[in-house]
């Protein structure tokens, strides 16, 4: 069963959910007026045989009361990797708002139950899902019968996570992740044209973009190998790249984000990524120094860019200074030995540069490192990275 089938298949068994959840939370008017739902309540009880499949979906308490699934149905982290996705695909989960927060809910993007946080609630309970006009919202049942005036009983599905903050409709969000997943270095016009019917602003093109690189960022700062990388036999690459400060959530536009800068070493073998801090951007032999001694195991052989390495110096003098500790290549000098696949992903680099300005005014290293660890399926894993994130709590909504 493939995840559109099994979706829509939750949605038909919940049918009856949804119709007991509206008729117990009534429209918005009806919530003034809670008089009239007794008599309903008798009404149901009093059903004729024929209607007993009826009754008995109503009084069952616990069947997707208070989640969107049913716990059951949360997916492992691992199980969106093996879906296939593709713009038809995601048009079609997210045309019907009900399939919609069921898809984020069991891949993990929102959460899939809540507790009321409102002081002094009585119950301290899990809120119930209900159908509101602003789509689908958490509600504290208790809090509500208090009728205290300035609580508020409700709050969106999307509350604490990235999408909170969205001004996109869902379908045009997911479809543009996944084609700039799919396709590093292309310019605000050449993702419209693929984005075809779902085209959007520029300015939105590159807010989002941003977007995503901080959920990027804070992704590999979650991964970043807090020990030694690298060893005999490795190659680590270095770099240096811009570094986003204070990432959150609610800002929206680059205007509002502030830079620093990083060095960042990546294992090529092992996948493993070490930041190191770089607050005043001077390249010394004693930062290359320091940077190599606490982050690189010895025998590591170092590469990096023509242009980074003579900052440092000449490849020979770094080489007697570290007189076998570590040995200091450029890209160029290893690049006939490299493999084809390294060269691709070395390609990646390329492809993302060839956007005017974006390896200079974004961070850089952390989306090149991504890319080249995810080759195949990156939108499959940047969901799974959101998740992670949301999972440890690392990322400030």
């Amino acid at each position: 069963m493939d995840i559109l089938q099994s979706l829509f298949t939750l949605k038909q068994d919940m049918k009856d959910e949804i119709a007991e959840e509206e008729f117990e939370s009534g429209s918005e008017d009806g919530e003034e007026n809670s008089v009239e739902t007794v008599p309903k309540v008798t009404k149901i009880q009093e059903v004729s045989p024929k209607n007993d499949k009826t009754r008995r979906c109503r009084i069952r308490p616990d069947r997707g009361k208070f989640t969107i699934l049913d716990g059951a149905r949360v997916a492992d982290p691992e199980e969106v990797l093996e879906i296939d996705f593709s713009p038809e695909l995601l048009q079609r989960i997210f045309q019907d708002s009900r399939v919609g927060i069921q898809f984020l809910a069991r891949y993990g993007i929102i959460p899939n139950t809540r507790e009321c946080k409102i002081e002094n609630c009585p119950k301290e309970q899990f809120m119930s899902l209900i159908k509101h006009a602003n789509g689908y919202v958490w509600r504290c049942r208790s809090c509500r019968k208090r009728r205290e005036r300035r609580v508020i009983t409700k709050i969106s599905v999307y509350e604490g996570t990235f999408l909170f903050y969205s001004r996109m409709p869902m379908n045009k969000f997911f479809i543009f992740m996944l084609i700039w997943s799919e396709n590093p270095g292309f310019t605000a016009a050449e993702y419209n044209r693929l984005l075809g019917e779902f085209r959007l602003v520029e300015e939105t093109i590159h807010n989002t973009i941003g977007f995503i690189k901080d959920h990027i960022q804070s992704w590999v700062q979650l991964k970043s190998s807090r020990w030694p990388i690298g060893g005999e036999g490795r190659t680590v690459e270095m770099l240096e790249t811009f570094h986003t400060e204070d990432v959150s959530a609610k800002h929206r536009n680059r205007r509002e984000r502030h830079f620093t800068m990083r060095i960042v070493l990546i294992c090529w073998e092992t996948n493993e990524i070490s930041i190191c801090e770089f607050p005043d951007r001077q390249f010394t032999r004693e930062l290359l120094e320091s940077t190599l001694y606490n982050n690189l195991k010895e025998k590591s052989t170092v590469v990096m860019r023509d242009l980074l390495l003579e900052r440092f110096g000449e490849v020979p003098e770094l080489n007697a200074l570290f007189n076998g500790m570590y040995y200091i290549k450029t890209i160029a000098d290893v690049w006939k030995d490299l493999s084809e696949t390294e060269k691709d992903k070395q390609f990646i680099k390329t492809l993302m540069e060839s956007v005017q300005s974006a390896a200079s005014v974004e961070p850089f290293a952390y989306e090149y490192f991504f890319r080249r660890t995810f080759v195949q399926k990156p939108f499959n894993h940047l969901l799974k990275a959101i998740r992670e994130l949301y999972s440890s709590n690392s990322f400030t909504k």
